[in-house]
């Protein structure tokens, strides 16, 4: 992977590479918005901060604050995460609050534990983004100030949570497909990688069972493979080819729409035509899925609405402390193209 530079971060704003450095140093120079904005790009794309940056992280640290903790593989998507963290951004700013960004990797301990350079009786709760193991939501848990969980569900934590519900999502796309005459149907995903990818493959195979499944004709079989491992796309491409070979399969549901679009390449290559013999959706919406060749067929999730929403849940449940924990499920929009 390249080094993340200054400039890096610059091009990923649309900033310029002195604002950068005037934001990470904590210099004037820039508006608290941009160096809020500096600092969550930072640590989405993973820039190494300096023993000189992080002091001057904290004493640009306003009175009271809000820690939200994110997990370094997010870096590799930020064209869904980037957006759920400018959602944060703007909730945050019409609360007026601030926020501080912390890798919730736990360092060498593995366990998340307050930063030593902030002042914990000023912070006025987390939001932890993104899956996270159990184990590091209740060490966050523990540190006794209130948490929302943004698009990921802990059965054994009770906070609140915020999240697309991928499941309705994944049955919607299915019965899109069934009704275009699509019935051998391919789920093409890696459950391990994130819950999301689980809850959409559940709703895939209810849509199925809920058409008749086997007694009407209505098939969906499922490709697993290791995402973002290395090599990760010959095989897909490889696997992918030998199921259409063995199978009459007619429609694949990928995962998102970063695993369908690579999907589309291979299969092209290997003269599969797209969607005549096979139709290709994913999910997430992203922006290139409306220029690719064919434009891909996809659902449109919730992004910033999913971060505002979690700072709203974070103010809601400072007011009631006590009140049972929620779980606020955002509904999805169906984006028919020409891939299916």
């Amino acid at each position: 992977m390249a080094k993340i530079s200054m400039q890096t971060i610059a091009d990923h704003l649309g900033l310029s590479k002195y604002s950068v450095s005037q934001a990470l140093s904590g210099k004037s120079g820039v508006s608290e918005e941009t160096r809020q904005r500096v600092w969550a790009a930072a640590k989405m794309l993973g820039y190494r901060l300096a023993k000189s940056d992080i002091e001057s992280a904290a004493a640009a640290t306003p009175a009271s604050y809000i820690l939200v903790w994110t997990d370094e593989r997010q870096a590799q998507d930020p064209a869904y995460w980037g957006r759920v963290l400018s959602g944060i951004s703007a909730g945050a700013s019409a609360m007026g609050w601030h926020y501080v960004m912390i890798s919730g990797s736990g360092g060498n301990t593995g366990r998340p534990s307050f930063p030593h350079y902030l002042d914990e009786g000023l912070c006025l709760g987390h939001l932890i983004v993104g899956r996270m193991p159990t184990a590091s939501v209740a060490s966050i848990y523990q540190m006794g100030q209130p948490i929302v969980l943004i698009d990921h569900r802990d059965p054994l934590i009770e906070a609140d949570s915020v999240f697309n519900d991928n499941a309705e999502s994944g049955a919607r796309l299915v019965r899109h497909l069934a009704q275009a005459g699509r019935r051998s149907l391919l789920f093409v995903g890696d459950d391990s990688f994130a819950v999301s990818f689980r809850d959409r493959w559940t709703g895939c195979r209810q849509a199925v069972e809920e058409l008749g499944g086997r007694a009407s004709g209505c098939v969906l079989r499922k490709l697993t493979f290791r995402y973002k491992e290395t090599g990760w796309q010959e095989n897909l491409g490889r696997k992918a080819e030998q199921l259409l070979a063995e199978h009459d399969i007619d429609a694949i549901v990928c995962a998102n729409d970063h695993i369908a679009l690579e999907l589309i390449q291979l299969l092209k290559k290997r003269g599969v035509d797209i969607p005549g013999r096979c139709a290709v959706a994913g999910f997430d919406n992203i922006e290139q899925a409306a220029y690719f060749d064919p434009p891909l067929t996809t659902t449109e999730l919730a992004k910033e609405a999913l971060g505002y929403r979690g700072v709203e849940q974070l103010a809601r449940r400072r007011e009631n402390p006590g009140a049972l924990a929620e779980r606020i499920a955002l509904s999805s929009r169906l984006v028919v193209r020409q891939s299916g």
